[in-house]
């Protein structure tokens, strides 16, 4: 009596254990707006993080407009296929290996800006669509190959809202899904699946000019199988309780 009870509370703890992970609630989404480095650095722990600090820029020491870059200096993605494609609009989110739309531009900010970076010496701009001319265009997308479940980065200029789309390019609709940031605050928002596809940045506040720096995205990892693994242990021991009450 004692052996068949002890197995009946192993088979209710495994069950309720396993429909409790099965059936949980998903956390709710982190978006995050701060100047502090060490939250940061915790919303990007085990995120890929585009420094664009190996890509050519062109220097520039203010944000007038008119100025253009070098052309060597335009950017989309370093693959299509594997990492983000960054555009200034026009692109396709279902394809923008084939459709990349207007590239963004890589700035080396000099002089008076000097400052204007986080980290390495470029930051990243959208560009006058399908020009040369950074400073007067206030939008900037990225697409991602595959959809992420993180995306954030520093605000070196301006002030912008970030949003976030799906494949079809339209507004994710549940949880948080939007946040404005001004120059000197690191933006971004992290959700409990992986639904991001297109991450779009907006110029805010009335300006016209923005530039960014140390991009961060990440996809979650596949999903493990503990959950059906459980079910079949609570299930293994229902059996066995089972054949344990038979006569």
């Amino acid at each position: 009596m004692g052996a068949t009870a002890a197995i009946g509370r192993t088979a209710r703890a495994l069950c309720l254990a396993a429909f409790g992970f099965a059936g949980a609630v998903p956390a709710a989404a982190e978006i995050i707006s701060t100047t502090n480095t060490a939250a940061v650095a915790t919303f990007s722990d085990g995120a890929d993080v585009e420094h664009f600090d190996d890509l050519q820029g062109t220097s520039l020491s203010n944000y007038g407009a008119g100025q253009t870059i070098d052309p060597a200096s335009e950017f989309h993605t370093r693959d299509g296929a594997k990492y983000p494609t960054f555009h200034s609009g026009g692109a396709s989110p279902s394809d923008p290996v084939g459709n990349p739309g207007s590239p963004i531009g890589i700035v080396a900010p000099s002089g008076g800006i000097a400052g204007d970076v986080v980290s390495g010496a470029n930051v990243a701009a959208p560009l006058v669509i399908f020009t040369d001319e950074p400073w007067n265009f206030g939008f900037m997308e990225v697409i991602f190959p595959q959809e992420v479940e993180r995306v954030g980065f520093w605000i070196t200029h301006g002030s912008l809202r970030l949003s976030l789309r799906d494949r079809d390019g339209l507004d994710l609709t549940t949880g948080d899904v939007e946040v404005t940031g001004d120059e000197g605050f690191f933006i971004g928002i992290k959700r409990d699946t992986a639904d991001i596809a297109v991450a779009a940045m907006i110029v805010a506040g009335g300006g016209d000019a923005f530039a960014i720096d140390d991009f961060t995205s990440t996809a979650v990892p596949a999903p493990e199988a503990s959950a059906p693994l459980l079910l079949t242990a609570g299930a293994a021991v229902l059996g066995l309780a089972g054949r344990r009450r038979r006569p």
